[in-house]
């Protein structure tokens, strides 16, 4: 019965808001814009200045939702976040409801807010295998450009030459680049600075720089292979550590996937303590606790599976 209540309440409440025509994927996504806004008052500059800002729970949502942008942009997919604050809303959502219909206030709000992160978790999850395939794109890309160009010695023959052999989202940096030697700059430098501003990749940098060194000195192009080999070494690092980057998340799912299994199966084993953790306030905290530290875990096993990159 207290089940067929929380759906309809949750029924007249989307009722009022289809009334006062107000989207719950709007207000979601102003509650994330402004959770995401950093406080810009005098206190908050003068912490952060002098490095006594603590990271809290809000520093660490601001830095998630700032990173899930930033992934979403530089993979062109920067329309689909509003597609990613409704299924996170839909998801908190199932989760108050799932807290509320077994009586478990603190367990509504933990699933609540632990659903509507997981959209942006995965996200974050997906890097890994984007900035792999971006690096295999720029070591082809760059590789066949340098052979060009230590023949030709000239960067905008040399691309013209391999531009159909190249690949998207590279492709369209080097376009880009086409397009502004030929009708925005004359200056050869000028463009290639641009173009190393396109992708966040500090290798693909580093040749760019180099290429506009080459501009002065035609001997420097012999510099330009050994960079972009950087790119091999950092495929064989990614292919050797590629189960060890992973093993820690997938061990934190076995585990999780154990504690959660416990609980009907506590129901099987014995009904008095199913009941005394399902129905006392004691036993609702430490369920609640316990779905708390499944997500901390989460949180650290995806930051941890981070994808390789080369540092200078």
């Amino acid at each position: 019965m207290k089940a067929i209540s929380i759906v309809i309440f949750f029924l007249l409440c989307g009722g009022l808001l289809a009334l006062l025509n107000i989207s719950p994927l709007t207000i979601m996504e102003d509650l994330i814009k402004s959770v995401s806004q950093e406080k810009n008052d005098l206190r908050s500059v003068i912490k952060g200045a002098s490095g006594q800002k603590r990271k809290g729970f809000l520093k660490n949502l601001r830095q998630l939702i700032a990173e899930t942008q930033q992934i979403l942009k530089i993979t062109g997919r920067e329309n689909t976040f509003s597609r990613l604050v409704g299924i996170a809303t839909l998801l908190m959502s199932f989760g108050i409801i799932f807290g509320m219909v077994i009586q478990n206030g603190f367990l509504s709000v933990v699933l609540g807010v632990g659903l509507a992160l997981l959209p942006f978790w995965y996200v974050k999850l997906t890097e890994h295998s984007y900035k792999k395939e971006l690096n295999e794109e720029l070591e082809t890309a760059l590789s066949v450009i340098t052979t060009a160009f230590i023949r030709s010695e000239n960067i905008i023959k040399s691309v013209e030459e391999n531009i159909y052999n190249i690949h998207p989202p590279v492709s369209n940096v080097f376009e880009e680049f086409l397009l502004d030697t030929k009708y925005i700059s004359a200056s050869t430098p000028d463009a290639l600075l641009r173009m190393s501003e396109k992708i966040n990749n500090s290798v693909f940098k580093e040749w760019c720089y180099a290429v506009i060194a080459c501009q002065d000195n035609r001997n420097l192009k012999f510099t330009l292979s050994p960079i972009v080999r950087k790119f091999s070494d950092v495929r064989i690092v990614t292919d050797d550590l590629s189960m060890a980057l992973y093993d820690p998340l997938c061990q934190m799912l076995i585990v999780s996937g154990m504690v959660v299994g416990l609980v009907p199966l506590l129901y099987l084993i014995n009904t008095v303590w199913f009941n005394i953790l399902v129905g006392t306030w004691i036993g609702k905290v430490m369920l609640a606790i316990d779905v708390i530290l499944i997500f901390i875990a989460l949180s650290a096993g995806i930051r941890l599976a981070k994808p390789v990159e080369y540092k200078r």
